[in-house]
């Protein structure tokens, strides 16, 4: 269907010029308003001072093999990835939740037991669960924490054994939770693809934990209870295997005190629980070193392991080793009896202040 338009081109014409004025500037206000355009950008002189970094560029550029030029700074990147092929593998710094086809080669340092919970919401509310996790570290001194749930805990948590590197892979990068992972901002969540390859090597790599000591076993008492810390002592008491039950489950826990002293003159006693009150079988004179535990407030201030708790013995390659050692092999020698006074005895029960005096 064709529609005939009453409009000649000409009257087209005519109806443009007369609606130039209305709808625009005259011809005279347009060259008025192109005579306002500001002038042509102008290039600074040669001779204009250049800033050193710009120099030194320019020199790079004109005379490669100058030895006035000096090499650009590199930038604040995370380690290069190590190893080839099948071995190769990246650095735990590197991981975020946008991480792809990652690979990373870790040793296990922590490894609690699983814990059973009941889901409160969505589709399994009300079912029991179980949920565990690993602490672990790389060559870098990258730490992280993998998470499994349910089927997982079967198939992942016997394979790991404390103090063995693996491979692992193609699991879920996620954000976690700095109250339970305040060492990495991101967790691994082990999934039904996850690969997890231990890593036999003829000379393993050498991953050693990271610690936060307190400068002395007094700082302890400024420390507020139920605080996670890492100290340093030397054993100067073990006492007796025993154990408790608990009121709740009924469970019977075994456990163990020891008795650690530094050179502040103060000493903490340390409580053992479950099967690390079973390996607690250390030496007077034994250097320890303890990472995660809990601070209580048990006739001053007291210590217990927990399912994250990691302890070596003897750790001669901290440097805060040797200076521990001297001091007591020394005290030893003098043969002039040591009394420790026990860290927070002053303290009321809960508190940091020095207990009220009643009379």
């Amino acid at each position: 269907i064709f529609f005939k338009c009453s409009m000649q081109p000409t009257d087209y014409k005519k109806a443009r010029l007369e609606e130039t004025p209305q709808s625009g500037a005259s011809s005279a206000g347009q060259a008025q308003l192109f005579a306002q355009r500001p002038p042509a950008y102008v290039a600074p002189s040669p001779a204009a001072p250049m800033s050193p970094g710009r120099q030194n560029q320019l020199k790079r550029i004109q005379h490669p093999g100058s030895p006035d030029a000096v090499p650009p700074m590199p930038f604040n990147r995370p380690p290069e990835a190590a190893g080839s092929g099948e071995t190769k593998f990246q650095p735990i710094s590197s991981l975020n939740n946008f991480s792809t086809g990652w690979r990373i080669k870790v040793r296990c340092m922590i490894k609690p037991e699983p814990k059973e919970y009941t889901a409160k919401r969505g589709p399994n509310a009300g079912q029991v669960n179980k949920v565990c996790n690993v602490e672990l570290l790389d060559q870098w001194g990258g730490e992280i924490r993998a998470v499994m749930f349910g089927e997982q805990v079967d198939r992942f948590w016997p394979r790991f054994e404390q103090g063995k590197t693996y491979f692992l892979s193609k699991g879920e990068i996620r954000p976690a939770d700095s109250r339970f992972s305040p060492k990495n901002q991101y967790e691994i969540r082990m999934t039904q693809n996850t690969e997890l390859v231990e890593c036999n090597e003829a000379a393993p790599t050498v991953m050693h934990m990271k610690y936060s000591f307190l400068p002395n076993l007094q700082k302890l008492e400024e420390v507020p209870v139920n605080s996670n810390v890492d100290v340093l002592g030397v054993v100067r008491e073990v006492g007796q295997p025993g154990s408790i039950t608990t009121r709740a489950k009924h469970e019977q826990l075994n456990r163990r005190n020891i008795s650690l002293v530094d050179q502040s003159q103060k000493q903490v006693e340390v409580t053992f629980w479950r099967d690390m009150a079973d390996r607690a079988t250390y030496q007077v004179g034994d250097i320890l070193a303890l990472k995660g535990l809990r601070v209580g407030d048990f006739q001053g201030r007291s210590l217990s392991t927990g399912g994250s708790t990691f302890i070596e013995v003897n750790p001669e390659y901290l440097k805060e080793y040797r200076p521990l050692r001297e001091w007591y092999d020394q005290l030893m020698q003098s043969g002039e009896p040591t009394s420790f006074e026990r860290v927070g005895a002053g303290l009321a029960s809960g508190t940091g202040r020095p207990a009220e005096r009643k009379t």
